[in-house]
């Protein structure tokens, strides 16, 4: 019997910048932690690392195609500094570029006790992302937030949601098939250096240590 199970790690992203910055919001303590499971289901005989999973992604704030670029530059760095200290070779590698996370901040929303909850959801369920007519852009759903209640509702986002829209960016997901009775050691953090990269090219290599604490 086979049993399929995940490993999740999520990193944080300033506003509006790419580069993974390891001092950033505990970044590479959780890192280390998801490495070294990693390695220690890759060692064991009885199981298979089967897909690595990143989604990029950001929050409403600036432009569209901008976002857009955002959340995949985010993605490209998250994958290539994992190139250098996890061998992905026999795993399928899956990169997905969301742009703004929306459906992230309904469930935000839906779970929060914010002010104009109702109004909030509304707009999300139930404006596109563009207004069009005629051929034409005539509004959007950034632009109707933004503009609810005299703008408090975005500020409360902005103060309460946002960051989290934006800082944790990228999420990896590792499917693994392993025996039921397979058991999977949590262990320790270990210290990581450094790396930081805008745009960095994705190569495959042999793995690389990380460097002592």
């Amino acid at each position: 019997q086979v049993l399929v199970d995940t490993l999740n790690v999520q990193v944080y992203f300033r506003q509006g910048y790419s580069i993974l910055e390891f001092d950033y919001r505990d970044n590479a303590k959780r890192l280390a932690a998801f490495v070294d499971s990693v390695r220690t289901l890759q060692g064991s005989a009885s199981c298979r690392v089967k897909t690595f999973r990143i989604v990029g992604t950001a929050s409403p704030e600036g432009v569209s195609v901008l976002n857009k670029r955002l959340s995949e530059n985010r993605a490209k760095n998250l994958v290539a500094w994992i190139e250098e200290y996890i061998s992905l070779e026999g795993a399928t590698l899956d990169i997905q570029v969301l742009g703004i996370d929306w459906e992230r901040l309904e469930r935000q929303v839906v779970a929060s006790d914010m002010p104009y909850r109702d109004e909030v959801l509304e707009i999300l369920r139930n404006t596109p992302v563009w207004v069009i007519r005629d051929g034409k852009v005539v509004d959007s759903r950034n632009r109707q937030l933004g503009m609810l209640r005299g703008g408090r509702a975005w500020r409360y986002m902005e103060e309460y949601f946002f960051p989290e829209l934006r800082s944790a960016g990228v999420r990896l997901v590792c499917e693994m098939e392993c025996p039921a009775s397979a058991s999977q050691p949590e262990p320790a953090p270990r210290a990581i250096r450094q790396v930081r990269r805008a745009q960095p090219e994705i190569s495959r290599g042999p793995e690389k240590r990380m460097p002592a604490p």
